[in-house]
């Protein structure tokens, strides 16, 4: 893929604040624009979570907290974070129906 840095978009109006973030893709420094104004819009990927709760899944929770409020309170951005926690998937399921076969239950009610 060929990226296209934010200045060059239609529309662009975001503020640069002396703040640069590796792109992955050509693994170089770039400058962290947002592409309206101040406002930055964020979606991230959280936990998926198998079983108890563990210090790991406080850990993304932490990370990702400490870098907003440097965005916000820093740079004076502001940022609008949504983030996934994904319930349920194929490995949980897994899971649940180990669990009830150790436990000698039946599975006729696992859809």
């Amino acid at each position: 893929g060929h990226w296209v840095p934010p200045s060059a978009l239609d529309g662009f109006t975001g503020l640069y604040k002396g703040l640069k973030v590796r792109n992955s893709l050509t693994n170089e420094l770039d400058d962290f624009v947002p592409r309206r104004g101040n406002a930055v819009t964020w979606y991230m990927c959280g936990p998926t979570v198998y079983d108890a709760s563990h210090v790991g899944h406080a850990r993304t929770y932490l990370t990702f907290d400490i870098v907003r409020r440097i965005l916000e309170d820093y740079f004076n951005y502001k940022v609008f974070l949504v983030m996934n926690i994904t319930d349920v998937d194929d490995k949980i399921i897994q899971r649940t129906v180990e669990t009830l076969q150790e436990a000698g239950k039946p599975l006729d009610d696992i859809d």
